[in-house]
């Protein structure tokens, strides 16, 4: 393997780059409400980057709450995209990624990017 290929596949040892992208602690804390079996208060949650639109890399919790898919559904932004996770009434997990037709371009396509790295950081694995 070449010295050049080694260096884009990162298998040289050197520092690896960060994602950039900082979520922030409420959403772990909330999506472990989601999982709590005795928490019947919040069964989903909807995150996305920072609300106020100061931050591209900050994502935060929208809004959270209890209904089910249809009051997931209903919470949906029309303009942004997000990420969420539901309870389902069989006790199953299920996450997503949403990005409405109103939303950005480049937004978009950071928010799919992310979605992975999100998931897998906050531990929204659904099994």
């Amino acid at each position: 393997m070449s010295d050049n290929s080694r260096r884009l596949l990162n298998l040289d040892g050197g520092v690896k780059k960060s994602s950039g992208v900082n979520v922030l602690p409420i959403v772990a804390e909330t999506w472990a409400q989601v999982r709590d079996d005795s928490n019947k208060n919040v069964d989903w949650l909807i995150a996305s980057f920072d609300g106020n639109g100061t931050s591209k890399t900050d994502i935060c919790i929208m809004t959270s709450g209890c209904g089910g898919v249809q009051a997931c559904s209903n919470a949906l932004p029309d303009d942004k995209c997000c990420y969420g996770g539901i309870r389902l009434e069989n006790g199953r997990f299920v996450t997503f990624y949403y990005a409405p037709d109103n939303c950005p371009p480049m937004q978009r396509g950071r928010g799919k990017n992310w979605y992975t790295w999100c998931r897998d950081n906050v531990h929204m694995y659904v099994f």
